[in-house]
């Protein structure tokens, strides 16, 4: 190897050790930076077929009690999606059996009035959508003071102005209001236990029809959080998962995160700046050393 050739060599990695970094930031376009980004992610419904409901020579009763006042122990078996829109409490669940699908909503008890699910029916929707991307005519569910919406239950979606919402004439929703209190006794958040058939047959009022292993966004809202960039779209999924199962946690998604593009830059250039002070060093120089000795000992001769 020739004395330019090292040279060449150096200055390659030298300038590679500054450039990596920085493609870490352009690889992915322009447009990832000074961009807020929505976040979306699944929401799973498990499956509790066969145990849904329990028989006794007394009785029959569900896992999810609708009108019994109390909220159900089957939610602490599956995972509760944080949900930012229903406040710093709002969280949601679901669980399916045979033939029906139940839900849970968890909101904030202080400026809450009304919770929303709007479905995307006509599976339109991609991941991470934001309001601009549902639609009139989605299914959609509202639980709260009609003050501010006209709706009550199971709803149609009526556009992102105005009204927003009009009645299902078909109402094929069963729901509870409860209040939750903390160990003091205080109000510590409203949950809503909700149950509805997986396909309701109502063509009219163009009710969303959940299929295992068929994704279907929904839109969760309030009065609020309602807003373009306010809701919180998440693909629903009724999976394969069990309630129960092994590794059930609190997962946390994030709604919305804003880049300090800035401050991304500077921290790249930063660690390509000292990368290539310490590559100057420790191979740069000792290189160099290296070639002059050689030179010097060709001279000798």
């Amino acid at each position: 190897m020739t004395t330019n050739s090292i040279k060449y060599m150096v200055m390659i990695i030298l300038i590679a050790t500054l450039v990596i970094p920085l493609n870490i930031i352009t690889s992915n376009g322009e447009s990832s930076l000074n961009l807020s980004i929505r976040s979306s992610g699944d929401f799973l419904s498990y499956n509790s077929t066969g145990s849904e409901d329990s028989k006794s020579l007394n009785m029959k009763s569900s896992l999810v009690k609708i009108g019994d006042g109390e909220l159900s122990d089957v939610w602490d078996t599956v995972i509760n999606y944080p949900v930012s829109a229903f406040g710093e409490k709002g969280k949601i669940a679901s669980i399916y059996g045979d033939d029906t699908v139940y839900f849970l909503i968890k909101h904030d008890v202080t400026d809450f009035v009304w919770v929303a699910m709007q479905w995307d029916t006509e599976l339109t929707v991609e991941p991470g959508a934001d309001m601009g991307g549902m639609h009139s005519g989605d299914d959609m569910w509202i639980f709260g003071s009609t003050e501010q919406i006209s709706v009550l239950g199971d709803g149609i979606s009526d556009g992102t102005e105005g009204d927003l919402a009009r009645q299902d004439l078909v109402d094929d929703l069963s729901w509870e209001r409860i209040l939750v209190n903390d160990t003091d006794g205080a109000p510590d958040y409203i949950a809503w236990e909700i149950q509805r058939a997986k396909d309701t047959g109502d063509i009219q009022g163009k009710d969303v029809v959940f299929s295992v292993g068929e994704n279907v966004h929904v839109m969760l809202a309030s009065n609020v959080f309602h807003k373009q960039n306010d809701p919180v779209v998440m693909a629903f999924i009724l999976s394969n998962k069990v309630i129960g199962g092994s590794g059930i946690t609190n997962i946390i998604i994030p709604v919305e995160e804003d880049l300090d593009a800035n401050g991304i830059f500077l921290k790249y250039i930063s660690i390509g700046l000292l990368i290539g002070t310490f590559t100057y060093m420790f191979v740069y120089f000792p290189t160099m050393y290296i070639i002059n000795k050689e030179k010097e000992e060709e001279m000798g001769k």
